[in-house]
């Protein structure tokens, strides 16, 4: 991660040796070690939960992601970029969000218990490759040379 938030996912590449690929132990310790001082700087950030009544980007890009849809009519809603109670401590919805009918604040409630749900199913399926019989004979070459 760098300064200015974005994160990049990087390797490293060395024309230093004879090898193809090679690993580094010492430089992965060192990134590992590094992530968990930015994992610590994040952790203490504070973490919010809004009201049924309130829906923002954040929200809805969970849901999205889960596979629920969803719609919030206009005349159900209004755009806000704060809370009364947020005004005090001087903070704001990140983003804005949308105050709503207790209609919609219901079916956010659901929405939201549907991505929940989804969240706990979600598994990883792996493919495993297998080689062919043309890569097991180069193989069974390679120590030959």
């Amino acid at each position: 991660m760098y300064e200015n938030g974005a994160e990049v996912k990087t390797s490293f590449i060395t024309n230093m040796d004879t090898s193809r690929v090679r690993t580094v132990p010492e430089l992965w310790r060192r990134v590992e070690e590094a992530k968990k001082l930015i994992v610590q700087k994040k952790e203490s950030m504070p973490k919010y939960e809004y009201p049924d009544e309130v829906v923002t980007a954040a929200i809805v890009q969970r849901w999205t992601r889960y596979g629920v849809d969803w719609r919030l009519p206009k005349d159900e809603c209004v755009r806000i970029s704060t809370l009364d109670a947020m005004k005090e401590k001087k903070k704001d919805i990140f983003g804005g969000g949308y105050l709503m009918t207790e209609r919609m604040a219901a079916s956010r409630a659901e929405a939201e218990r549907r991505a929940n749900h989804a969240a706990a199913q979600e598994k990883v399926e792996v493919f495993r490759w297998e080689l062919s019989d043309r890569e097991r004979r180069i193989i069974e070459g390679l120590g030959d040379k």
